[in-house]
């Protein structure tokens, strides 16, 4: 019923205007001329007319791509991928805003980052209860003798850092002693250098691998050898150790 009045109201429109003008002889018009024009008018006035759900308002993407000549669908598909570009986006930017509770202000996951190493005493680095551990001397040797029965000679270029530790129990009760069982790893930064590593010997009183029980009150004297440069080295003004004993990494500065 609405079609038909809106349509009866587009004639009556056409009608007016083609009997109105300046003196100007009305319009005349075929059939056909007058049915495309009412078909026209209604579906300009059903496009407007908010009022109704139905009937011509409701045109099809393909009805309005003949009108206009346009492509709804690729507007439609341009659309879409806008959209998923822009929701793409606004994840990212929630991620980056969404910074787990380990990580500090520099982005580092402090939870979960391997432990720096601290400066310790030897005694603390080496671990082992009631057992005091020094320095007690630090030598330049192009060879190492061990009283007459082992000696060790330096490669061309290299000399040997020694470093001598005292182990000494401090309490009322022996104490057996077993670095070899511990693994641990020495390395050896001289005036400020490289960290070099110890050399592996079969020096019953490397410390690395001594073995042995240190009586009450009593010391032992160990030792462990260090390669260095002769052009780099040639006399010790600072030397620190680094200590990694028990799986935990360790900094001691002897001078």
């Amino acid at each position: 019923m609405k079609n038909i009045r809106a349509k009866w109201g587009a004639v009556l429109l056409v009608a007016l205007v083609a009997t109105t003008g300046c003196g100007e002889k009305a319009m005349t018009l075929t059939e056909e001329e007058e049915s495309t024009i009412v078909n026209y008018t209604a579906h300009v006035v059903a496009k407007y007319n908010t009022k109704q759900p139905d009937g011509l308002a409701r045109l099809s993407a393909d009805t309005l791509d003949d009108i206009y000549g346009t492509d709804s669908t690729k507007d439609e598909e341009q659309n879409t991928q806008t959209d998923s570009i822009l929701d793409e986006a606004k994840t990212d930017e929630t991620q980056m805003d969404e910074v787990p509770e380990s990580y500090d202000s520099q982005g580092t996951d402090t939870e979960n980052a391997l432990p720096e190493e601290q400066q310790v005493t030897l005694s603390e680095a080496l671990g082992i209860a009631g057992v005091e551990a020094a320095v007690t001397g630090i030598e330049l040797k192009d060879s190492y003798v061990q009283e007459d029965y082992f000696a060790m000679d330096a490669t061309a270029g290299k000399t040997y850092l020694v470093v001598h530790v005292s182990l000494t129990n401090a309490t009322t009760a022996d104490i057996p002693c077993d670095m070899l069982a511990q693994k641990p790893q020495f390395k050896a930064k001289v005036n400020g250098g490289s960290a070099v590593p110890a050399e592996t010997t079969i020096l019953l009183n490397d410390i690395s691998t001594y073995q042995g029980v240190i009586p009450m009150g009593g010391s032992v004297d160990t030792v462990a050898l260090f390669l260095v440069s002769k052009d780099q080295v040639s006399q010790v003004d600072t030397l620190t150790l680094e200590i990694n004993a028990n799986g935990v990494k360790n900094e001691v500065i002897c001078q």
